[in-house]
């Protein structure tokens, strides 16, 4: 069996195609049923054939979204324990 490609991103973390495409899925399927109550399926061999490269682009989108709705969550939060 060969080994499967792997990228070393920004982070400094090593990644593979298939473990940023099941990332994107969960991280999709986190945002999406927040939003829709329904979870994203995501067309694998399409996804398969980006290269590792973009796959981490939209991981790392993908997670900066998830960290804003984190961050807009809290300050409401916020809000309502400043009585604004």
């Amino acid at each position: 069996m060969p080994d499967k490609p792997t990228f070393i991103n920004a982070y400094g973390e090593i990644v593979s195609k298939e473990s940023l495409i099941e990332e994107i899925q969960a991280l999709l399927n986190r945002l999406g049923e927040k939003n829709t109550g329904q979870a994203t399926i995501l067309n694998v061999e399409m996804m398969r054939a980006l290269d590792i490269a973009s796959l981490n682009s939209i991981r790392d989108s993908l997670l900066q979204k998830c960290g804003n709705e984190v961050q807009a969550n809290l300050e409401w939060l916020h809000s309502l324990k400043d009585g604004k």
